[in-house]
């Protein structure tokens, strides 16, 4: 297994790389797995998962794409994993297997990545050792609504864009057209998540999908590693990994739907503080989603313009047909079936529901920008 390091434009080595194609691993038996990469600053943060038979040679990478240094890292056992050398490698325990599927950055340093086994979202640092090592370290778990007995994670997507950038200077600079970009500390991350009823025959009980923002999730880390500088620990004892249950945390700072696995499949759903889907019908219309807290202000003082009060869901026609609402209402997922028990969600957003419906399969966005996918219906293969 190699990575190769291309600059887009010419299709040439990358001119930061000092080796072009870098070697990460031999690994044997392969397989069909699944690929994750992120580049964050200097790092590139690679996870491989494999099938289910497979799933005890799940590894994760931190590669130094500058350098072409490769570290491979363990995600299981973070509070009792210590690593032994600059080439790292710790196969995922077998208590675990199977448990990480996906990851999504909220600090440079900082990674967030949902444990199917737990039914949590285990937020880890990248640490560097005084001997240039990296390793993780896990800093806060936090719990994810209860599921009944019978009831488990199955499968998990999580992304948010733009990502975090290293301690320099912006390799990429704004257009002058474009003088305000989003900021990633400021981003949304999106779980698209599957849930089963019964794990041994792979029958799936339901898709769900819940935004977060990045600075919800990075505001449980303990304070001492908040004070320090990226990619080091606090001096002392490490302190103590906090455990938070989704009463705690979840309510309020999140907003749960019901998805499908046709509209949810395409992962770079999000930009920014907004987020795109349909709904799972055809035709549907398009749905934009802004999580913006500032989106929401306004909305809010039009709502009482209109005498709608603050406490209460508002809506209005726009001018183009499309419909804005705003969304303070607690969101309800009743219990009894997936999860143990009504799931409460209520992060305020503004949507805006197109008033024309669309055969389209997907949706994506970036920064200004819908991109829909349609395919022919007497397509055969697609």
């Amino acid at each position: 297994m190699e990575l190769r390091l291309l600059k887009f434009s010419t299709g040439q080595p990358h001119p930061l790389a000092e080796k072009p194609i870098i070697f990460i691993d031999e690994i044997v038996p392969f397989g069909t797995c699944g690929i994750q990469m992120e580049v964050v600053g200097d790092f590139l943060a690679l996870l491989i998962t494999f099938t289910e038979w497979n799933r005890n040679h799940d590894v994760f990478f931190l590669v130094r794409w500058k350098t072409g240094l490769t570290h491979r890292v363990s995600i299981s056992k973070l509070l009792q994993f210590r690593p032994p050398s600059l080439i790292l490698y710790v196969q995922l325990g077998s208590l675990n297997q199977g448990a990480y599927k996906h990851f999504s950055y909220l600090a440079q340093d900082t990674l967030v990545i949902p444990n199917l086994i737990h039914n949590t979202l285990e937020v880890i640092k990248i640490v560097i050792d005084s001997d240039e090592t990296p390793h993780f370290v896990l800093l806060c778990v936090l719990h994810l609504p209860p599921l009944t007995g019978t009831a488990s994670l199955y499968h998990s997507f999580c992304h948010a864009a733009p990502n975090p950038t290293g301690s320099g200077p912006l390799v990429i600079p704004s257009p002058s057209d474009r003088p305000f970009r989003d900021k990633a500390e400021d981003a949304i991350v999106i779980f698209n998540m599957s849930y089963s009823h019964s794990p041994q025959a792979g029958a799936r009980g339901g898709w769900f999908s819940f935004i977060v923002h990045r600075r919800a999730l990075l505001a449980h880390i303990p304070a001492a590693h908040r004070a320090c500088a990226p990619f080091c620990s606090p001096p002392g004892p490490a302190p103590t990994v906090m455990q938070v249950p989704w009463s705690a945390w979840g309510r309020s700072a999140t907003r749960l739907f019901v998805g499908s696995s046709m509209a949810l499949y395409w992962i770079a759903t999000t930009a920014g503080q907004r987020a795109v889907t349909l709904e799972n019908r055809e035709p549907t219309p398009i749905i934009m989603r802004d999580f913006n807290p500032y989106s929401v202000r306004i909305a809010r003082a039009l709502a009482v313009e209109s005498g709608q009060s603050q406490e209460g869901n508002w809506s209005k026609q726009l001018p183009n047909g499309n419909r804005m609402t705003l969304r303070v209402e607690d969101s309800v997922i009743a219990g009894g079936y997936i999860f143990e028990e009504d799931v409460r969600t209520s992060l305020p957003y503004v949507e805006i529901v197109t008033q024309d419906e669309y055969d389209y399969e997907g949706v994506m966005m970036d920064d200004q920008r819908i991109l829909a996918f349609k395919v022919r219906p007497d397509s055969l293969c697609r």
